[in-house]
C-alpha cells in the first residue's frame, strides 16, 4: 500500500499547546538551600531597585498589605529568584506579583507577574537554540541567539499569543491561545520572514486552512479536518514477471496527524501531541476499484466516512453493471441493474436503504420477467401481464 498526500508527502510538524504548569510547577522556580526572607513588607513598600529595573512591558502588581519579598540565591550569594509571596484565603503561601530569575552572571532569565499563585499578563523568558528548535521546528542560522519565549497568561492559563523570537526580534512562531487551548491562527517563520507552515486551530485541534510544507519543499495551501488530513492511497495487484503492475483502487482517506495538541508547558518548553495514525482512515473523496486487466470495476464518493451520492459499477468488459444512489451510506433513489450484453436487468426505488413502490425484471434477451411492489417492509409480486397484484 502505498499512501501520500497531495503534495505526495506526510508531515509531523506540530506546534502548540494548552498549559498545566501551576504556579508551583514552574522549572525555573527551583528549591535552594539559600533562601533569604527580607521580613514583612508594609503596603507602601516598593520593589528593591534590582526589581524596577527588571520590569517587563506589562503593568506590574503591586504587593498587598502582609506581602513579603522572597529571595532564592546561588551558593555563591547572588540572588537567583526574587518574587513576592502573599497568603490566600486558604492561608497558603503563594507567588503574588513580580517575579523575576537571574543566571549566575546576573542576567534575568525569567520575568512575569502573578495573581494569588497564578500567572497573569506577560512573561517572558531567555531560551536556548534547542528549545527554540522543539517549539518552533528548524531554525536557521541566520537567526541570532539568545531567544525569547514571550507569552501572555490569564488566571493562570495562556490566553493570547505565545511568541518565539531570536537576539534581533526576527520571530520564529506565533500561536493564538484562548483560555489555555491553541486557537485561531498558528505560524512559523524562516529567517527572512517567510511563512514556514500556518495552521489553523479550533481548541487545540488543527481544523481549517493550512500551508504545509514536505521536506525541501515550498509550503502549499491545503485544508485540514477535525485534526485530519487528506491522503492518497493507491493499492496494486502484484506484478507479475514482465508485467507492469496494475491499480487495484484508489482512494482519498482522511488520516490523524500529528498537529493535534495533547498537552504543554510553557515554563518548561514542553509540548506534546497527538501521534500521527494509530486511528482507522475514514475515506472521504473519489473512491474507485479496478478489475485486474485495468478495466474500472466500481467508482463512489464517501464523505466522512459514508457513501454518498451516485455510484457506479462495470463487469470486466466495461459493459455498464448498477447505477444507484446512496443517501448518508443507505440506498435511496432510482437503482438500475445491466446484463452483460448491455440489456437492462432491473430497476426500482429505494427510500432509507429499503425498496419502495414498483420494481420491474427482465432476462438477458429482454423479456419482463416480473414486477413487485414494496413498501418498504413488505414485497408483494405479481403477473408480468397483470396490473393486478395477487394476495398473500
Amino acid at each position: 500500500m502505498i499512501a501520500k498526500n497531495q503534495f505526495g508527502v506526510f508531515f509531523s510538524l506540530a506546534l502548540g499547546c494548552s498549559t498545566f504548569a501551576s504556579a508551583q510547577e514552574l522549572s525555573l522556580e527551583r528549591q535552594f538551600s539559600v533562601m533569604e526572607r527580607e521580613g514583612n513588607v508594609s503596603e507602601s513598600t516598593q520593589p528593591t531597585d534590582a526589581v524596577r529595573l527588571e520590569r517587563s512591558s506589562n503593568v506590574d502588581i503591586q504587593p498587598t498589605t502582609g506581602a513579603e519579598q522572597v529571595r532564592q540565591r546561588f551558593a555563591n550569594g547572588k540572588p537567583q529568584v526574587e518574587r513576592w509571596v502573599v497568603e490566600d484565603a486558604k492561608g497558603n503561601i503563594v507567588n503574588h506579583g513580580k517575579y523575576i530569575e537571574y543566571d549566575a552572571s546576573g542576567a534575568t532569565v525569567a520575568t512575569g507577574n502573578y495573581v494569588f499563585g497564578k500567572r497573569d499578563g506577560t512573561w517572558t523568558q531567555q531560551i536556548s537554540v534547542e528549545q527554540a528548535q522543539r517549539l518552533a521546528g528548524a531554525v536557521d542560522k541566520s537567526f541570532s541567539a539568545p531567544f525569547t519565549s514571550r507569552a501572555e497568561f490569564k488566571a493562570g492559563q495562556l490566553d493570547g499569543d505565545w511568541t518565539v523570537s531570536d537576539a534581533r526580534g526576527n520571530l520564529l512562531s506565533v500561536w493564538s491561545f484562548s483560555q489555555g487551548k491553541r486557537e485561531g491562527a498558528s505560524s512559523t517563520f524562516n529567517s527572512k520572514g517567510d511563512v514556514l507552515q500556518f495552521v489553523t486551530y479550533k481548541s487545540n485541534i488543527a481544523d481549517g486552512p493550512a500551508k504545509l510544507a514536505g521536506k525541501g519543499e515550498k509550503p502549499k495551501d491545503t485544508v485540514l479536518t477535525e485534526g485530519k488530513m487528506l491522503i492518497q492511497v493507491d493499492q496494486w495487484y502484484p506484478a507479475g514477471p514482465n508485467k507492469k503492475p496494475v491499480m487495484k483502487s484508489q482512494d482519498w482517506r482522511l488520516e490523524l496527524v500529528s498537529l493535534n495538541i495533547v498537552a504543554c508547558d510553557w515554563a518548561t518548553n514542553h509540548v506534546q501531541y497527538q501521534a500521527a495514525g494509530g486511528t482507522a482512515s475514514i475515506r472521504h473523496g473519489l473512491a474507485v476499484t479496478f478489475y485486474p486487466n485495468g478495466q474500472r470495476e466500481s467508482e463512489g464518493h464517501y464523505d466522512m466516512g459514508k457513501r454518498s451520492g451516485t455510484f457506479a459499477w462495470w463487469y470486466s468488459n466495461g459493459q455498464q453493471k448498477t447505477v444507484g444512489e446512496y443517501q448518508n451510506d443507505v440506498e435511496a433513489s432510482e437503482w438500475t441493474w445491466w446484463h452483460e450484453n448491455g440489456m437492462k436487468q432491473a430497476t426500482g426505488l429505494f427510500a432509507a436503504g429499503k425498496r419502495i413502490d414498483e420494481w420491474s425484471h427482465w432476462s438477458p434477451d429482454g423479456k419482463l420477467v416480473k414486477r413487485t411492489v414494496a413498501d418498504g417492509t413488505h414485497v408483494a409480486e405479481r403477473d408480468a401481464n397483470s396490473d393486478r397484484l395477487p394476495l398473500r
